[in-house]
């Protein structure tokens, strides 16, 4: 019974992560990129926390309205809606549906990412949350315990049968 029960729990955790793990791979493979929402500029049509899931687009066919991600530096993302776009500068205005105005600076084409298809709100909390040192531990943890529930059963078992064993007397 104990290797049952031992042998539930590591299946469920093991489908738990490779469900996690297809969630995260799979919009990858399918050609989009995620990013993960961390400030209130969207809200609340898109939450903190949330991920975006960004399809490549050709910028001149976007539309007012339309929501996109786009690089500001080398290694910053943000996603905004967007206001206007001039083709024939190649730039496109935006707005955090937050802010109270347009964003300063226009995108220039060559800096977006994509239009954002999709967003799944607060899923983007894990993803930041496995990046810290409690979740790497959290993580290395849930590999010690699935170690552990396919050991155990055999340690239980060769612990039972030492027990069963008759013990012979000393001369």
């Amino acid at each position: 019974m104990f290797e049952k029960i031992c042998n539930f729990i590591s299946t469920v955790i093991i489908a738990i992560l490779f469900l996690a793990a297809a969630a995260l791979l799979l919009p990858k493979l399918l050609g989009y990129e995620s990013m993960v929402v961390i400030s209130g500029s969207m809200e609340p049509n898109i939450p903190v926390g949330s991920i975006v899931l960004a399809k490549e687009t050709e910028p001149s066919t976007l539309e007012a309205g339309d929501v996109i991600s786009y690089y500001i530096s080398k290694d910053t993302v943000v996603t905004h809606r967007v206001v206007k776009v001039d083709a024939e500068k190649q730039e496109i205005v935006t707005k955090g549906d937050n802010n109270n105005a347009e964003d300063a600076n226009p995108v220039m084409f060559e800096n977006v990412i994509g239009k954002v298809r999709l967003h799944l709100p607060y899923v983007g909390q894990l993803s930041l949350y496995i990046r810290t040192p409690l979740g790497i531990g959290v993580g290395c943890s849930v590999v010690v315990v699935l170690l552990l529930l396919n050991f155990l059963p055999s340690i239980w078992k060769a612990g039972e049968k030492e027990e069963k064993k008759p013990k012979k007397e000393a001369k």
